[in-house]
Formats: structure tokens, sequence, C-alpha cells
């Protein structure tokens, strides 16, 4: 496949992420970022020499989901710095740039379905994890911003 046949593979995985991580919604600017970082990845994986398709795109969809969510947080600490009282936005607007380099994927799925105000119930069944799971990222989650603050 070529390069042009394997960014428009690609297309469907950054459609789906943009629905997945945006509630369902389509974005034009989170599909614009993912769709530079496919090309960016197919590019990569080019250069490298990389011949299998599914390799390739499995390497896409982590790229794209990556810069998806790191743009969706860059909305999210300019929202808040916008919102919270003017005595302590450096320190929030810290805190959530902290926490985007520090938590796992998973864990930023958590803490993002908690900042919209989902109930564990919800988180769960949302992420197919079982309650165990859930307290233990929530816990990891604590610990990191108590590091912090």
């Amino acid at each position: 496949m070529n390069r042009e046949g394997l960014i428009l593979s690609c297309q469907k995985i950054v459609d789906n992420l943009v629905r997945k991580y945006n509630n369902h919604k389509s974005d034009e600017d989170l599909q614009s970022e993912g769709m530079i970082a496919v090309v960016e990845c197919v590019n990569r994986c080019l250069e490298e020499g990389m011949t299998d398709v599914n390799q390739i795109q499995a390497r896409c969809n982590v790229w794209a989901r990556n810069r998806i969510l790191t743009e969706i947080y860059r909305e999210k600490i300019k929202y808040a710095d916008e919102e919270i009282e003017m005595e302590a936005p450096e320190d929030i607007t810290e805190l959530l740039i902290y926490l985007e380099q520090v938590l796992t994927p998973r864990q930023k799925e958590v803490f993002d379905l908690l900042l919209q105000g989902y109930s564990y119930e919800e988180i769960m069944k949302k992420l197919n994890i079982k309650q165990s799971i859930l307290y233990e990222h929530i816990k990891k989650i604590k610990e990191k911003i108590k590091k912090r603050v």
C-alpha cells in the first residue's frame, strides 16, 4: 500500500477516536489533529522501512489517540484557566499540566470522566471495568495529585 493509501486507511481510526474521546460529537479541530498525527506517523513508519499495514495502522492509532487526547486536555486547561477565580489559576493550570504528563492513558480516561461528572457506576460501564480496577485508578490519580500539591 502506498503512502496516500495508508493515510486514507487510517481515516476511520481517527473518526472513531474523535467520537470516543469527544462524547460522540464530531469536532473538526480534533479530526485535523488526528489526521496530522496519522500523516506524521505514516511518514515515520515508511522512513523506518515498515511494510506491515496492520502494524502501521496500530502505530497510527496510538499517535492519533495521543494527539487527540493532548488537544482535549489542552482545551480543558485553557477553559480552567479562564474559569477559575483570579487567586489561583496558575496553581490549577500547573496541576492539570502535571497530571497530563504523569497519568497513564487509562487514568486520563477515568479522570476525564470524573471531571465530566460521571458516577463511578457510569464510569465502570463506559470503560467496561470492575469496581476494584476503577478504585485502583482513582487511588493512583489521588496519589499523583498529592505528590504535586
